[in-house]
C-alpha cells in the first residue's frame, strides 16, 4: 500500500495528521487517543 492510500484510509477513520517528524508522520485517533508512526 501507498503512502498516499493510507493516508486517505487515516482521514476516512477518522484520524488526522498531528506533526510531521524527520522521515515521519504522526496520525492521532482522537476517539481512543492513540498515536501512530507512518514512515
Amino acid at each position: 500500500m501507498k503512502r498516499k492510500e493510507l493516508e486517505k484510509k487515516l482521514r476516512k477513520a477518522g484520524c488526522y495528521l498531528k506533526r510531521e517528524v524527520a522521515s515521519h508522520s504522526l496520525w492521532i485517533n482522537p476517539q481512543t487517543g492513540v498515536i501512530e508512526a507512518v514512515p
